[in-house]
């Protein structure tokens, strides 16, 4: 995928001269009645603001009728750019302080603002972004769509015999190589550290495991210092076969990705269908965690359900103990008593340097904890 925003591309055809100024005036005119995407995205490229959907429109409308008024009184027809300048002059509450930018520099602004620097591939901020987009454009479509994780083997040997400069030439390398299999519609990101995600619509869970070899192939061949080899661990999860939401798919992909790192590495496996009897909430409270009578700290329960949770946290937990959470589901209701509840971790995940991702399931002699929880947090 080529970063080709919606907003830049209205302003390149708006500001750019390629539309004469009638035009203009008719494209925004139907702007301003469209959907709410394309409202907010033509706002912000005239004005450099982020606006909600009703704003924007009402923004839209009245800048087309200032621009009118502007074209009678001056006698001549005018540039979107001068009426948009004009406008923003006049609505401080809007634009504090306008500035005149050019459409190519604004375009290089927002690349760099999307792209990690590293690597050159798009950063976590935009991928969350281009996912959505994507999960709703398959769902109203009936398409399918895969997501990969790549996570590169012994990525800290790495750091720690050879340094961290040549760690970085390995992750560029790694990303060369990814970004010379995409096709026009696939789309890459640095998730975190050591570890990339590929999206590709229209792509089956068989497609994306024949880009994970092709990938495999390419590592073979590259020419890295030290003459190292490398290799990665992989997890695949498909849109709708193995879950229905963003979260749901990179928490399976994610899964399955940490099956390959413990059942030997160099390989990628598949999430397994979702079939889950107990329907997951999305929870986003804090806990306090105990292992036996030793303060773990607080993490963020990131989704709870009848069979276990999953958390964020700043410290990482190992498969295997078992966790005293200690939950306060609404922080700003002190009548509400703390729910206490035990859970075995069962998997966990490095996202991003000390932070980390685990999941868990209840072992507790009373379900009516559990189902309280659950409860109140599904009330939320």
């Amino acid at each position: 995928m080529t970063f080709d925003p919606l907003h830049t591309e209205l302003f390149s055809r708006l500001a750019g001269g390629k539309l004469s100024p009638e035009a203009v005036v008719e494209t925004l005119s139907g702007c301003a009645e469209g959907d709410h995407e394309t409202c907010t995205s033509l706002a912000g490229a005239l004005l450099s603001v982020t606006l909600d959907a009703d704003s924007a429109r009402t923004v839209l409308q009245e800048l087309v009728e200032h621009h009118r008024r502007l074209a009678v009184m001056l006698g001549s027809d005018l540039d979107i750019r001068v009426s948009a300048m004009d406008y923003a002059t006049r609505h401080p509450e809007i634009v504090r302080e306008p500035v005149l930018v050019d459409h190519q520099v604004l375009a290089v602004s927002q690349r760099l603002a999307a792209v990690d620097g590293l690597t050159g591939l798009f950063n976590r901020r935009f991928l969350d972004i281009y996912l959505s987009k994507e999960l709703n454009r398959a769902k109203r479509h009936g398409e399918v769509f895969s997501l990969l994780f790549v996570d590169l083997d012994d990525f800290k040997k790495i750091n720690d015999q050879y340094g961290h400069a040549v760690g970085d030439e390995v992750l560029a390398a790694l990303a060369r190589e990814i970004q010379a299999l995409l096709r026009q519609e696939d789309f890459a990101a640095r998730y975190g550290g050591e570890e990339f995600l590929v999206v590709l619509p229209h792509t089956g869970e068989e497609g994306a495991q024949r880009f994970a070899e092709r990938l495999t192939e390419r590592l073979t061949a590259v020419d890295l210092p030290h003459d190292l080899a490398i290799t990665y661990s992989g997890g695949i999860a498909a849109f709708p076969m193995h879950g229905s939401t963003a979260g749901d798919l990179l928490r399976l992909a994610d899964t399955a990705l940490y099956q390959a790192k413990i059942h030997g590495k160099a390989h990628v496996r598949v999430a397994p269908s979702e079939k889950r009897a107990a329907p997951r909430h999305v929870a986003g409270i804090r806990a306090r965690c105990y292992l036996d009578d030793r303060e773990l700290g607080e993490v963020r329960l990131h989704d709870v359900s009848l069979a276990g949770m999953s958390a964020l946290a700043g410290v990482r937990f190992a498969p295997g103990q078992t966790i005293r959470f200690r939950i306060v589901v609404d922080e700003t209701d002190s009548a509400i008593d703390q729910i206490e509840v035990l859970a075995k971790v069962i998997w966990d995940r490095k996202i991003r340097d000390s932070e980390y991702r685990f999941g868990g399931q209840w072992e507790t002699d009373d379900p009516e904890v559990v189902h309280s929880l659950v409860e109140q947090v599904a009330a939320l």
